[in-house]
């Protein structure tokens, strides 16, 4: 078996690592969003969103909590082969069954819903992007801190679908192939890895066992709450705009979230590269532990800083060059949008390099749940008075409340600070 290196050089490679793909995912946008913009229009650009922010919640279902709970379970057990090959075998396994319940799920609902019917080819190509999410096991990759291998599988996907997109998307008509394309690079990215992962000998292969997938999913739910929590306003948020305010202000919205997220990621390599290493410590070196996240938080807390006011500053002309003339309307909303990359970069180090691996579950997962329920309430009146102004403001509000509770939370129990 391959194990991972305990050591700082390598989780300073495994930032690196991420650094290099988060990149890649801020640069390959900022070459397909405009072309994309500007070809399909805002009318049938708000479409493919659309079609993509319903995806989101089948993808939801399918991922389950595994990119916590088995990210976190991985990375205790990464020295045990036999035990790992169980774990990977068991959740992979629950996975499938999941993407089967999906496929029932969305049958029904483009043949219930009027509104789905006429188009049942542009939401079905849209679907495949679910088949991609389980065929790539990033909770495995992190937790047996291989995430360079990951990161390069990501990177070749991700421009595998770029490369997709300005062949076959030519007019406003080609929607379709904009989901298909995206679709097919996550499936080539996602065949590759599973080779990879089945090829190099990190566990001894076995059948899952009805048991073990009824652990793995037990063992799962209270993160899955969590992920669900989080999810119901992430991506309630587009789905209500453009059923409420329609496709343009959608497409005004996703070209200023394109732009939040571009600015957001810059978190993710330490976030994702630190979160196995702390599981691992936790029930190892606890005193190592806190010494980690005492680092990761100073740099998260000036990159995501960092990260808001870059985008608070230059709204304007980052949406005139990512969407060009006819998305003026982007930039209040980014205006309103700024300050969230700094706001999860908190709410992110409190509840998943702290909560998580502590096991706080239940309290995580009730703040989450309150987020979901604030969202709710404000998010309709909001989108009502300033449409994608008042979904940006929604979001914003519902990250401060997130990070605010969890920081005061944590205090109250003497957790920071150690």
């Amino acid at each position: 078996m391959v194990k991972p290196k305990n050591s700082k050089e390598s989780l300073r490679n495994n930032i690196i690592a991420l650094a290099i793909v988060q990149a890649s995912n801020y640069i390959l946008p900022l070459i397909s969003l405009p072309y994309l913009a500007r070809v399909l229009g805002a009318e049938s650009f708000g479409k493919v969103v659309f079609a993509q922010a319903l995806m989101m919640y089948f993808i939801l279902l399918v991922e389950y909590g595994f990119s916590w709970s088995a990210t976190r379970k991985v990375a205790e057990n990464r020295e045990n082969r036999v035990l790992l090959g169980e774990i990977f075998m068991n959740i992979w396994a629950v996975q499938w069954l999941l993407i089967a319940l999906c496929s029932v799920i969305f049958v029904s609902i483009v043949f219930g819903v009027e509104k789905f019917r006429g188009e049942i080819g542009f939401y079905a190509a849209a679907f495949l992007i679910v088949l991609g999410n389980v065929l790539f096991p990033i909770w495995f990759f992190q937790g047996v801190e291989k995430l360079q291998l990951q990161s390069v599988l990501q990177f070749a996907g991700k421009l595998i679908g770029l490369l997709f997109i300005f062949v076959l998307v030519k007019n406003e008509n080609d929607g379709i192939w904009v989901l298909l394309s995206n679709a097919l690079s996550a499936i080539i990215a996602g065949l590759f890895s599973i080779f990879f992962i089945f090829k190099s000998g990190y566990f001894k292969i076995c059948f899952p066992s009805l048991s073990g997938m009824r652990q793995e999913f037990v063992e799962g739910f209270s993160l899955f709450a969590s992920r669900v929590s989080i999810s119901f306003y992430t991506m309630l948020i587009p789905l209500a705009l453009g059923w409420i305010a329609g496709p343009v202000a959608l497409a005004y919205f996703n070209v200023a979230d394109k732009l939040r997220v571009g600015a957001q990621s810059l978190i993710t390599p330490i976030s994702q590269a630190i979160f196995p290493r702390i599981s691992h410590l936790v029930s190892k070196n606890e005193s190592s532990a806190y010494q980690l996240i005492k680092r990761s938080a100073v740099a998260i807390f000036l990159v995501s800083g960092s990260a808001s006011l870059m985008l608070f500053v230059l709204s304007e002309p980052l949406v005139q060059l990512m969407a060009g003339d006819g998305f003026d309307g982007a930039v209040s909303v980014l205006h309103w949008m700024s300050p969230v990359p700094f706001l999860v970069g908190m709410s992110n180090l409190f509840g998943v390099q702290l909560m998580i691996p502590l096991r706080l579950n239940i309290a995580f997962n009730r703040i989450l749940f309150c987020a979901a329920v604030l969202c709710v309430i404000i998010l309709w009146p909001l989108i009502n008075y300033a449409e994608a102004s008042g979904a940006a403001i929604t979001l914003m509000i519902v990250e401060f409340f997130v990070s605010v509770v969890m920081f005061f939370y944590l205090r109250k129990k003497q957790i920071l600070g150690k």
